[in-house]
């Protein structure tokens, strides 16, 4: 793949009237962001590039994860708060680029994390992972996650003993984001302390809510309530 051209070549062009060649090293979108709908880009990829792309395309089989445009045979997978607790606290091995040396051995070998609780707080805020940046797109994630309305059991995920006899928690808040990168709107469930009511807010729009449709693919920022 050694070649004096550049890998990748974009023009950028707004409502057809002006192109500007712009010449991209790696990601083109570190560098492009489309939000103006009236932009035409037009990429052209030398041909090395191409064809390691259709080698790749014919060994590795498409995700079900995949962005993009479900086939009927592609179904949503069932995902829990429970499961984003397990995922958020389980051992994780780094990668090559994050190697430490040891100090007996002097070599440099590969490291793991963990992520673990310990005390508990009286109000509980957890942001969904909603928004997917890898070095080649970026996508928008509207997986539901069966979250519970009362009832979140934490004492598997606190190592403190004293912790788990008092880990239970109730929703009393929610934040949703609908749309997508280029543009979206915030709109917010909350439970009023007094009557015990859900209501749904949406810019200067205050109405009443059915506890049914407090989670769904648009849940971004959960705030639960320590019981008493």
């Amino acid at each position: 793949m050694s070649s004096d051209k550049a890998l990748y070549t974009a023009s950028i062009g707004t409502n057809g009237s002006y192109s500007k060649p712009i010449s991209i090293e790696s990601s083109l979108d570190e560098y492009i962001t489309l939000i103006n709908t009236n932009r035409v880009i037009t990429i052209d990829v030398e041909s090395s590039i191409v064809d390691e792309y259709k080698r790749r395309s014919q060994k590795e089989p498409a995700s079900p994860m995949t962005p993009g445009i479900p086939t009927q045979n592609q179904s949503k997978p069932n995902i829990t708060l429970s499961d984003c607790l397990k995922c958020f606290t389980k051992k994780e091995v780094l990668s090559d680029d994050d190697l430490w040396r040891c100090p007996k051995c002097k070599d440099f070998k590969k490291a793991s994390k963990k992520l673990d609780l310990w005390l508990l707080p009286k109000v509980l805020i957890i942001q969904l992972k909603r928004f997917s940046y890898t070095r080649y797109f970026r996508d928008k994630i509207d997986l539901l996650v069966d979250c519970p309305i009362r009832d979140l059991d934490l004492s598997p995920f606190v190592l403190n003993s004293a912790e788990k006899s008092n880990a239970k928690y109730d929703l009393i808040a929610v934040s949703n984001h609908s749309g997508y990168l280029g543009g979206g709107h915030y709109t917010a469930y909350a439970k009023n302390s007094t009557d015990r009511k859900w209501h749904s807010f949406n810019d200067s729009f205050v109405s009443d809510a059915s506890e049914s449709s407090i989670i769904g693919e648009e849940a971004y920022v959960l705030i639960y309530q320590k019981q008493e």
